[in-house]
């Protein structure tokens, strides 16, 4: 409580002989509130996070979410300036996910306080960050906002690391540089020219000749019959509001292609395929993005 920081484990660490209302309110209890202040705290805690009913109940009668929400709720009767949590939802089901990312995020813009939040999912971090930290073995990849992480990678780790699905990588070789457009070609792909538009560039690297690893997200692409890329189809996943086309390219990797709404395309068919030129990477052999 002094120090002004509260923390969420990821294994709830809710003490199981204790009922709901004594867990939430256990740290006040530490600093020796007056248990009337207490209680009044609690149900005001138990409140916003929709636990009035389960107040008396023990830990092991309740839902993972429900345990969740009371860990969350022992961290805000503090009223704390930082709260820290770690990999709060790793322990629960999909569905739950989902409505303790909503809880977590509603709760965020009405106590104002600042949130710690550590995840290897990045679906939770795009959703729920305002603002993301990208860490490799203790060294910081890259810091922004979600969008620009998404749109603006600074390196090949972080631009496969956000989005899902992942972006696409095959090598390429650059042919020359023309007027802010890179010519490159790829065998994995096709051997015609694909052209990648230019805007953040140091230009001594971009040696005519030179290898590259080029990148594009499923979704920025146009299937066309003209497309100067062909490959053949393996698997088709139909989600309903989506499809995601998994096709072979040389060498014996996958990429993924992303088409709205249901498709008619089966396995085994040949697809061709524009790649839309504003939304193509290309990193050096450094993996920094050019």
């Amino acid at each position: 409580v002094e120090r002004g920081v509260a923390m969420v484990f990821q294994s709830y660490a809710l003490y199981p002989h204790m009922t709901v209302e004594e867990n939430i309110g256990f740290g006040l209890k530490i600093a020796k509130i007056p248990k009337s202040i207490r209680k009044k705290k609690v149900i005001e805690v138990a409140k916003i996070l929709r636990l009035e009913s389960f107040l008396s109940r023990k830990p092991k009668t309740l839902s993972g979410g429900q345990r969740q929400r009371v860990a969350i709720g022992r961290a805000i009767i503090k009223k704390p300036k930082i709260f820290l949590f770690d990999e709060p939802l790793s322990n629960l089901d999909a569905e739950l996910r989902v409505q303790m990312r909503l809880e977590i995020a509603r709760l965020h813009k009405e106590l104002s306080a600042t949130i710690i939040y550590v995840t290897h999912d990045q679906v939770e971090a795009m959703t729920l960050a305002d603002r993301i930290v990208v860490l490799r073995d203790g060294i910081v990849e890259q810091l922004g906002k979600p969008t620009d992480l998404y749109q603006k990678p600074k390196n090949i780790f972080v631009a496969g690391f956000i989005g899902s699905p992942k972006m696409n990588f095959v090598k390429c070789k650059l042919i020359k540089v023309n007027q802010g457009v890179a010519e490159i070609i790829s065998e994995q792909l096709t051997n015609n020219i694909l052209h990648v538009k230019i805007n953040e560039v140091n230009s001594k690297e971009l040696i005519p000749q030179s290898e590259f690893t080029m990148g594009f997200r499923p979704e920025n692409i146009v299937l066309d019959q003209k497309g100067p890329i062909n490959c053949k189809v393996i698997v088709v996943e139909k989600l309903g509001n989506i499809s995601y086309l998994y096709a072979e390219i040389k060498g014996g990797g996958t990429i993924t292609l992303e088409q709205p709404k249901l498709t008619n395309i089966k396995p085994k068919e040949t697809i061709s395929f524009f790649p839309n030129p504003d939304y193509l990477y290309l990193f050096n052999t450094n993996g920094k993005r050019m």
